[in-house]
């Protein structure tokens, strides 16, 4: 995901082991930060202009 001209822009990419592993690293830095919120990955979104 990134911002591009004030527009939030969500990039489907194929995923791989490092892809995988910075998200973990990332869900973990999140989870620990603030404990109240609960980081999800693997959730297997879509694009609802696909439906």
């Amino acid at each position: 995901m990134q911002t591009t001209g004030g527009r939030i822009v969500l990039t489907m990419m194929s995923p791989t082991a490092h892809h995988g592993l910075n998200v973990v690293r990332i869900r973990r830095q999140i989870e620990t930060r603030t404990p109240e919120v609960m980081a999800l990955h693997n959730t297997n979104m879509g694009d609802p202009a696909d439906w």
